[in-house]
């Protein structure tokens, strides 16, 4: 599939994106969900063996984003190679690029109250994972969609195969009705930037998005220990459903900070990818010869 230029599409990316400030953006938003941080605890609850609280920070930024490609009508913000950008869930600020974000982010109320609960349970700790929905289908630029079919954005604690259209559409399902669920609650209002915390209800982390988006992943998991590096990706419908690897997302426990880098190819990597270009384009003029 070839992207095309768009004025509309791009237009109605901008207006979607402005509305990431306006509470959680579902993911039948043109330009897909908001971006979302989770977290759960790992030691199983006594009653019914779940989680025992899980906590929703909405990251301020949508799908369409972090992707760009064949399966995105245009590339996203923060898809060039080198991007940084960092969240810090205690000081309630986001840095891209190495400049400070405006915005009213409002984490740190919701981000310590999860952690105090984590620390008066013995031997409990963190898990944690960024997911993102997109369920408007569609294979060309619309007033409805930017993304081509529906799309699933997560960290997985290892490569993924196997996924199915029918896995990518329930899983981003899942997800919105989580992100449905966590609106209004903590400070997830218009307005700001927030979070939330839960124990029960469709805001919990521990019902149909626990793990693996109920069974979805087949076996893998989104939810990643503390201080792990994941590779943020992106699973999609096509004719052939696929799996795409984007930038790599890092989370630090000891400074409350989340990461996000666009890995720069190296020298080699690029100079092979241009020549194979040159490849293509040779073979090309070939043929019209």
């Amino acid at each position: 599939m070839k992207r095309k230029p768009n004025l509309v599409v791009a237009a109605l990316a901008l207006m979607a994106a402005g509305a990431a400030n306006a509470a959680l953006t579902p993911t039948t938003n043109p330009a897909g969900s908001s971006l979302m941080f989770v977290a759960a605890d790992t030691v199983p609850n006594p009653t019914d063996g779940n989680y025992n609280i899980s906590l929703t920070i909405d990251l301020g930024n949508l799908f369409a984003d972090y992707v760009g490609g064949p399966f995105a009508f245009t590339n996203g913000a923060l898809t060039a190679p080198g991007t940084t950008v960092v969240w810090n869930f205690t000081n309630n600020t986001r840095t891209t690029n190495g400049t400070q974000d405006s915005g009213t982010f409002s984490w740190s109320s919701a981000y310590s109250s999860f952690k105090s609960l984590l620390a008066g349970i013995s031997g409990d700790s963190m898990l944690w994972g960024v997911i993102a929905g997109d369920t408007t289908t569609g294979t060309t630029p619309s007033a409805t969609n930017v993304i081509s079919n529906q799309n699933l954005l997560l960290t997985p604690t290892a490569a993924l195969s196997g996924i199915t259209a029918a896995n990518v559409a329930t899983g981003a399902a899942n997800v919105n009705n989580m992100l449905l669920q966590s609106n209004g609650l903590g400070t997830q209002v218009a307005g700001t930037i927030g979070a939330n915390t839960a124990t029960s209800g469709g805001a919990f982390l521990g019902q149909i998005n626990k793990q693996d988006f109920g069974g979805q992943l087949q076996g893998g998991s989104y939810l990643n220990a503390v201080g792990a590096t994941s590779t943020l990706t992106w699973l999609h419908q096509a004719a052939t459903p696929g799996v795409m690897t984007l930038g790599q997302f890092t989370f630090d426990g000891t400074t409350d900070t989340l990461t996000y880098i666009v890995p720069v190819p190296e020298p080699g990597t690029l100079s092979l990818a241009l020549a194979g270009l040159g490849a293509l384009g040779f073979v090309g003029r070939r043929r019209k010869d």
